[in-house]
């Protein structure tokens, strides 16, 4: 970089023009001379082709030899868990609340939650499980109606024949399905919902569950409920045809999510399917049960119980997973460490690039989850279809890119989040050009506050957090935004750097705002 001369009056500021900088670290000397008497400082500045960082959550299951990725430069956080049997052990303890209630699934569900737990954690201290009359629930026909006072329901008749038969007559329940399939104004639907009932009960229908197979253009439900009846009869091949057709043409994935997504308009349709194919891959042995049960439970709606669905699920998956506690031994700097995790326990710590280079595993007993949490530079700008950010600049209530020195800039953000967007709160990282200051305290520049004067959550140099929780703009006094302010401090041309938001539950599901310019004159 040539040398840069400008002669100035003591106590007034000097700018300098700096040439374009290469990415990296530079050397800035900057020297005085009064008189005969000089002085110098130097100032070292890093250029980055790019602030611009997101959040990343990265899974592992444990093993010797697990090399883990994080953070380049700052921290990664490492939190270990029980991912074998004991993962699951509150999600079962749960099913034994709902007794409460007069609906049949939440009656059926402290039932079927008490023997899981019997079944699966020997150890574990429950009380003796209350009387159930499941005969007020079946009507003469056999099939089972959602309160005793109502009518039965084909679609709770077949669930309750896939995942809790034992407290009803059998029987009864198989003669109402066979009923429906020998109706001739039965339609589609019906028949599959009947065929899954009685594959669920070991009724031979096989044949006639082949032949519906094979329709070409079923509806997605259609065929998982037939991939849930080949599966209850035995018919895996059918079952993973069927799965598989339905996951390459409306499967979706948002890490740690997976979902199905059947209706562009109404999302609980989303849900009751993914629901469902949560117990068909957890009955297939695929991993994706998991992320899609995750998806069911975290998004499901207030008003709407997901009891049976959870029993199918846990009936599922847990025989394929390892009983007792979790253990390993990690070596990290030197230092070795072992842990016991038991029914859901978590182990966490921070490790910087050094830790992680040297972090070593062994003695890995049971299954131990571990999950990855760190800063990364952005790579792409790859938008949700789901959610979005947008980012507009204000002096005086006037939209505006150019600023003297001085200006008091207003900072609007505005998120938008679809019904189709991940449920949960969601992290909005805003970055300020260099040439412009976060105004900490509105007041002392004569600023009102108001419902959507916004602080961030956190403050990293120019990166600001802001939390979005779901009711954010209930809370907003204009509803579609919120807002910061900054001055501009130092004249010059700036890139304004895209917003980004993210949800915090899923890190994949996130959107940027676009790139700007700004300049600030004196």
């Amino acid at each position: 970089m040539p040398k840069i001369e400008q002669t100035i009056m003591a106590f007034t500021s000097a700018y300098f023009n700096l040439a374009k900088l290469s990415a990296g670290g530079h050397d800035l000397i900057f020297g005085g001379q009064f008189q005969k008497e000089t002085d110098r400082v130097l100032k070292k500045i890093k250029v980055v082709d790019s602030r611009l960082a997101e959040t990343k959550k990265d899974f592992y299951e444990l093993k010797p030899g697990t090399k883990i990725s994080g953070a380049r430069d700052g921290w990664t956080k490492l939190t270990f868990m029980d991912y074998g049997r004991g993962r699951l052990y509150n999600e079962a303890v749960n099913l034994t609340y709902s007794f409460g209630g007069s609906r049949v699934d939440q009656k059926i569900a402290v039932l079927a939650g008490f023997k899981i737990i019997k079944d699966n954690f020997p150890d574990a201290d429950r009380p003796d499980q209350p009387a159930f009359d499941g005969q007020i629930y079946q009507d003469d026909n056999g099939g089972i109606k959602l309160l005793s006072y109502g009518s039965a329901e084909l679609e709770l008749s077949a669930k309750i024949a896939a995942f809790t038969p034992d407290y009803f007559d059998r029987s009864a329940l198989a003669a109402y399905f066979y009923a429906i399939i020998n109706n001739q104004t039965a339609n589609r639907e019906e028949v599959i919902l009947a065929i899954y009932g009685l594959a669920s009960l070991n009724e031979p229908v096989l044949l006639l569950l082949n032949d519906y197979a094979k329709i070409n253009n079923l509806p997605p439900l259609d065929k998982i409920y037939l991939a849930l009846a080949a599966l209850n009869i035995g018919d895996e091949i059918t079952a993973r045809q069927l799965y598989n057709d339905v996951l390459s043409a409306d499967g979706e994935v948002s890490q740690p999510y997976s979902r199905l997504k059947i209706d562009d308009k109404n999302n609980d349709n989303n849900i009751r399917a993914t629901a469902l194919a949560a117990i068909l891959a957890a009955g297939l042995g695929d991993v994706k049960g998991e992320q899609f049960w995750q998806y069911a439970i975290d998004n499901r709606p207030a008003d709407w119980l997901l009891n049976l669905e959870e029993i199918g699920y846990l009936k599922k998956l847990l025989p394929s997973l390892p009983a007792g506690a979790a253990k390993f031994t990690l070596n990290l700097n030197g230092q070795t460490i072992s842990r016991e995790l038991k029914r859901w326990e978590t182990y966490s710590l921070m490790a910087d690039n050094q830790g992680l280079a040297s972090l070593s595993f062994s003695a890995v007993q049971g299954r131990v989850g571990l999950i990855a949490e760190y800063q990364a530079p952005v790579s792409a700008l790859a938008n949700s279809k789901y959610i979005s950010v947008n980012k507009k600049y204000f002096v005086n209530g006037k939209e505006a890119g150019q600023f003297k020195q001085g200006d008091i800039v207003e900072i609007r953000l505005y998120p938008r989040l679809n019904s189709q967007a991940l449920k949960g709160d969601y992290e909005i990282i805003d970055i300020l050009p260099s040439g412009l200051r976060l105004v900490t305290s509105p007041y002392v520049y004569g600023l009102n506050y108001s419902c959507d004067v916004w602080h961030p959550a956190e403050v990293n140099g120019q990166s600001l957090n802001f939390n979005l929780g779901p009711d954010w703009n209930k809370y907003s006094c204009h509803g579609d935004y919120f807002r910061y302010y900054a001055y501009a401090a130092g004249p010059g041309g700036y890139t304004v750097e895209p917003a980004l938001i993210q949800s915090v539950k899923s890190r994949q599901m996130k959107s940027y705002s676009s790139y700007d310019k700004i300049n600030v004159s004196q």
